[in-house]
């Protein structure tokens, strides 16, 4: 139990660290009540329990279907980590922000579109992950990460409060989390 819980918290933090720097940017929409923390919540949890039912399913079709294919899912990481370097070389930054005041259902659904759109990396590392664990396995490490996001949002919001940390990664975080990637595209091809 303490080796997926490990492994759960490893792979949270490694396909979330993008997350945080995006966190960071809506915590100044928090700040300026033009979204709730209760709605960034609801919307990033519902990101993340979604991102997680769809590599499992995806995990139990290849599994099934093609199982030599599992070792080969690590390439993904290992490109998406290749993509994120080359795109941070060529361009400057992107930032994601809510526009304009809305409320309640619609900014849920927008948190949960933001988590949504920047899943593939998630996928990527989740999906051959998944096909190594048990059913029940699985279902434990995308509940643990309720409360892993809960704290992840946390996080944002005491590093949205002290602006050498806040500039700090939204400078370094895209050097970074490639890196990451690559490095777990390598583990998945190498360890299987």
């Amino acid at each position: 139990m303490v080796q997926l819980i490990g492994l759960t918290i490893g792979i949270f933090i490694t396909t979330n660290l993008d997350d945080l720097v995006m966190l960071l940017l809506l915590n100044e929409e928090v700040i300026n009540r033009r979204l709730k923390l209760r709605e960034l919540m609801y919307g990033q949890i519902l990101g993340i329990l979604i991102i997680g039912l769809i590599s499992w399913l995806i995990s139990l079709g290849v599994s099934h279907f093609v199982p030599g294919l599992t070792r080969w899912l690590g390439i993904f990481p290992l490109l998406i980590g290749l993509r994120m370097l080359i795109n941070n070389i060529r361009s400057t930054t992107n930032e994601q922000t809510l526009r304009g005041q809305t409320s309640g259902w619609r900014n849920i659904l927008a948190i949960t579109a933001l988590t949504l759109a920047g899943s593939a990396d998630n996928l990527a590392v989740y999906i051959p992950v998944f096909q190594r664990e048990t059913s029940q396995a699985v279902a434990a490490i995308v509940l643990m990460f309720i409360p892993l996001t809960v704290g992840w949002i946390l996080l944002s919001v005491l590093i949205a409060r002290i602006p050498p940390i806040k500039w700090a990664l939204a400078r370094y975080t895209d050097k970074l989390v490639p890196v990451i990637f690559m490095l777990l595209g390598g583990w998945i091809l190498l360890d299987m």
